[in-house]
């Protein structure tokens, strides 16, 4: 089995500061969205078009097996087993539309003055307004991958967002008959994530007293989620001195500066 063991790391500050990422390797920058451009898309739609950038290439190959016998599952494994995350997610792209308009969703959020995207069996060619054309293949696939799961502050258990559900019936029929459309792709945990973003909003807006709904509008997802994290650590804090404060003695203070 083939896995991808690259990772593209982008520096705390630059997502804390919301800044555009330079990557050199797409010879573009990359942008952090902010969250009332999120909102024109939608909360659900949004994590529908993530999906695929979660996939986790163990979790989708039990996934597309599963209630399979016989040869079926013989050559589903056989089909995608040499096959990287990154190759499994742009056979998946090439062969079905509506993962191409999920994807083409999240691309016009993150690239400036997007032109035109074009998908191949082994790449997508993005056009920028400006001449500047961007290949992304199997090589360097994983670096949009990467770049996404962290702007979009996602935790690294990549079982939670698993984009094969379906997928099986889709593949046997890619197959058995290649020149027939594949099934849709359906995300079988995107509901799972639903309101997240309006909740965070709603809860930092009113518990902290620091923030109006404009000001956090205005942030990224990656701001918003540390500054939530931050604070239900402060609020465990201040929780744990009222306790002490009331005469408990089991109770260790959390450091809610620290890094976490």
């Amino acid at each position: 089995m083939i896995l991808d063991n690259n990772f593209y790391k982008i520096d705390s500050l630059t997502l804390m500061a919301g800044a555009p990422i330079a990557v050199s390797e797409y010879r573009t920058t990359i942008r952090q969205p902010k969250i009332h451009e999120v909102a024109l898309l939608g909360e659900q739609k949004f994590y529908e078009s993530l999906s695929l950038f979660r996939l986790n290439k163990k979790n989708f190959l039990n996934s597309i097996i599963k209630g399979k016998t016989g040869q079926d599952a013989v050559d589903l494994t056989n089909f995608f087993y040499d096959k990287t995350e990154s190759e499994i997610i742009l056979f998946l792209l090439f062969n079905n539309d509506l993962n191409k308009d999920l994807i083409q969703q999240i691309f016009i959020l993150i690239f400036d003055e997007l032109l035109e995207i074009e998908f191949f069996e082994s790449e997508i060619k993005i056009k920028l307004q400006s001449g500047h054309e961007t290949i992304i293949n199997s090589n360097n696939f994983y670096i949009i991958k990467d770049i996404i799961n962290q702007i979009f502050f996602f935790e690294d258990d990549g079982s939670k967002y698993n984009p094969a559900s379906g997928a099986a019936q889709m593949i046997v029929k890619k197959l058995e008959e290649r020149k027939r459309k594949l099934a849709q792709m359906k995300n079988e945990n995107v509901e799972n994530k639903t309101d997240i973003i309006q909740n965070y909003l709603t809860t930092l807006a009113i518990g902290s007293n620091n923030f109006n709904m404009q000001d956090l509008l205005n942030m990224t997802l990656y701001q918003v989620f540390k500054l939530m994290k931050k604070y239900s650590l402060y609020e465990q804090y201040q929780m744990q001195v009222k306790a002490l404060m009331a005469g408990a003695s089991d109770i260790e203070l959390i450091d809610w500066t620290e890094e976490n």
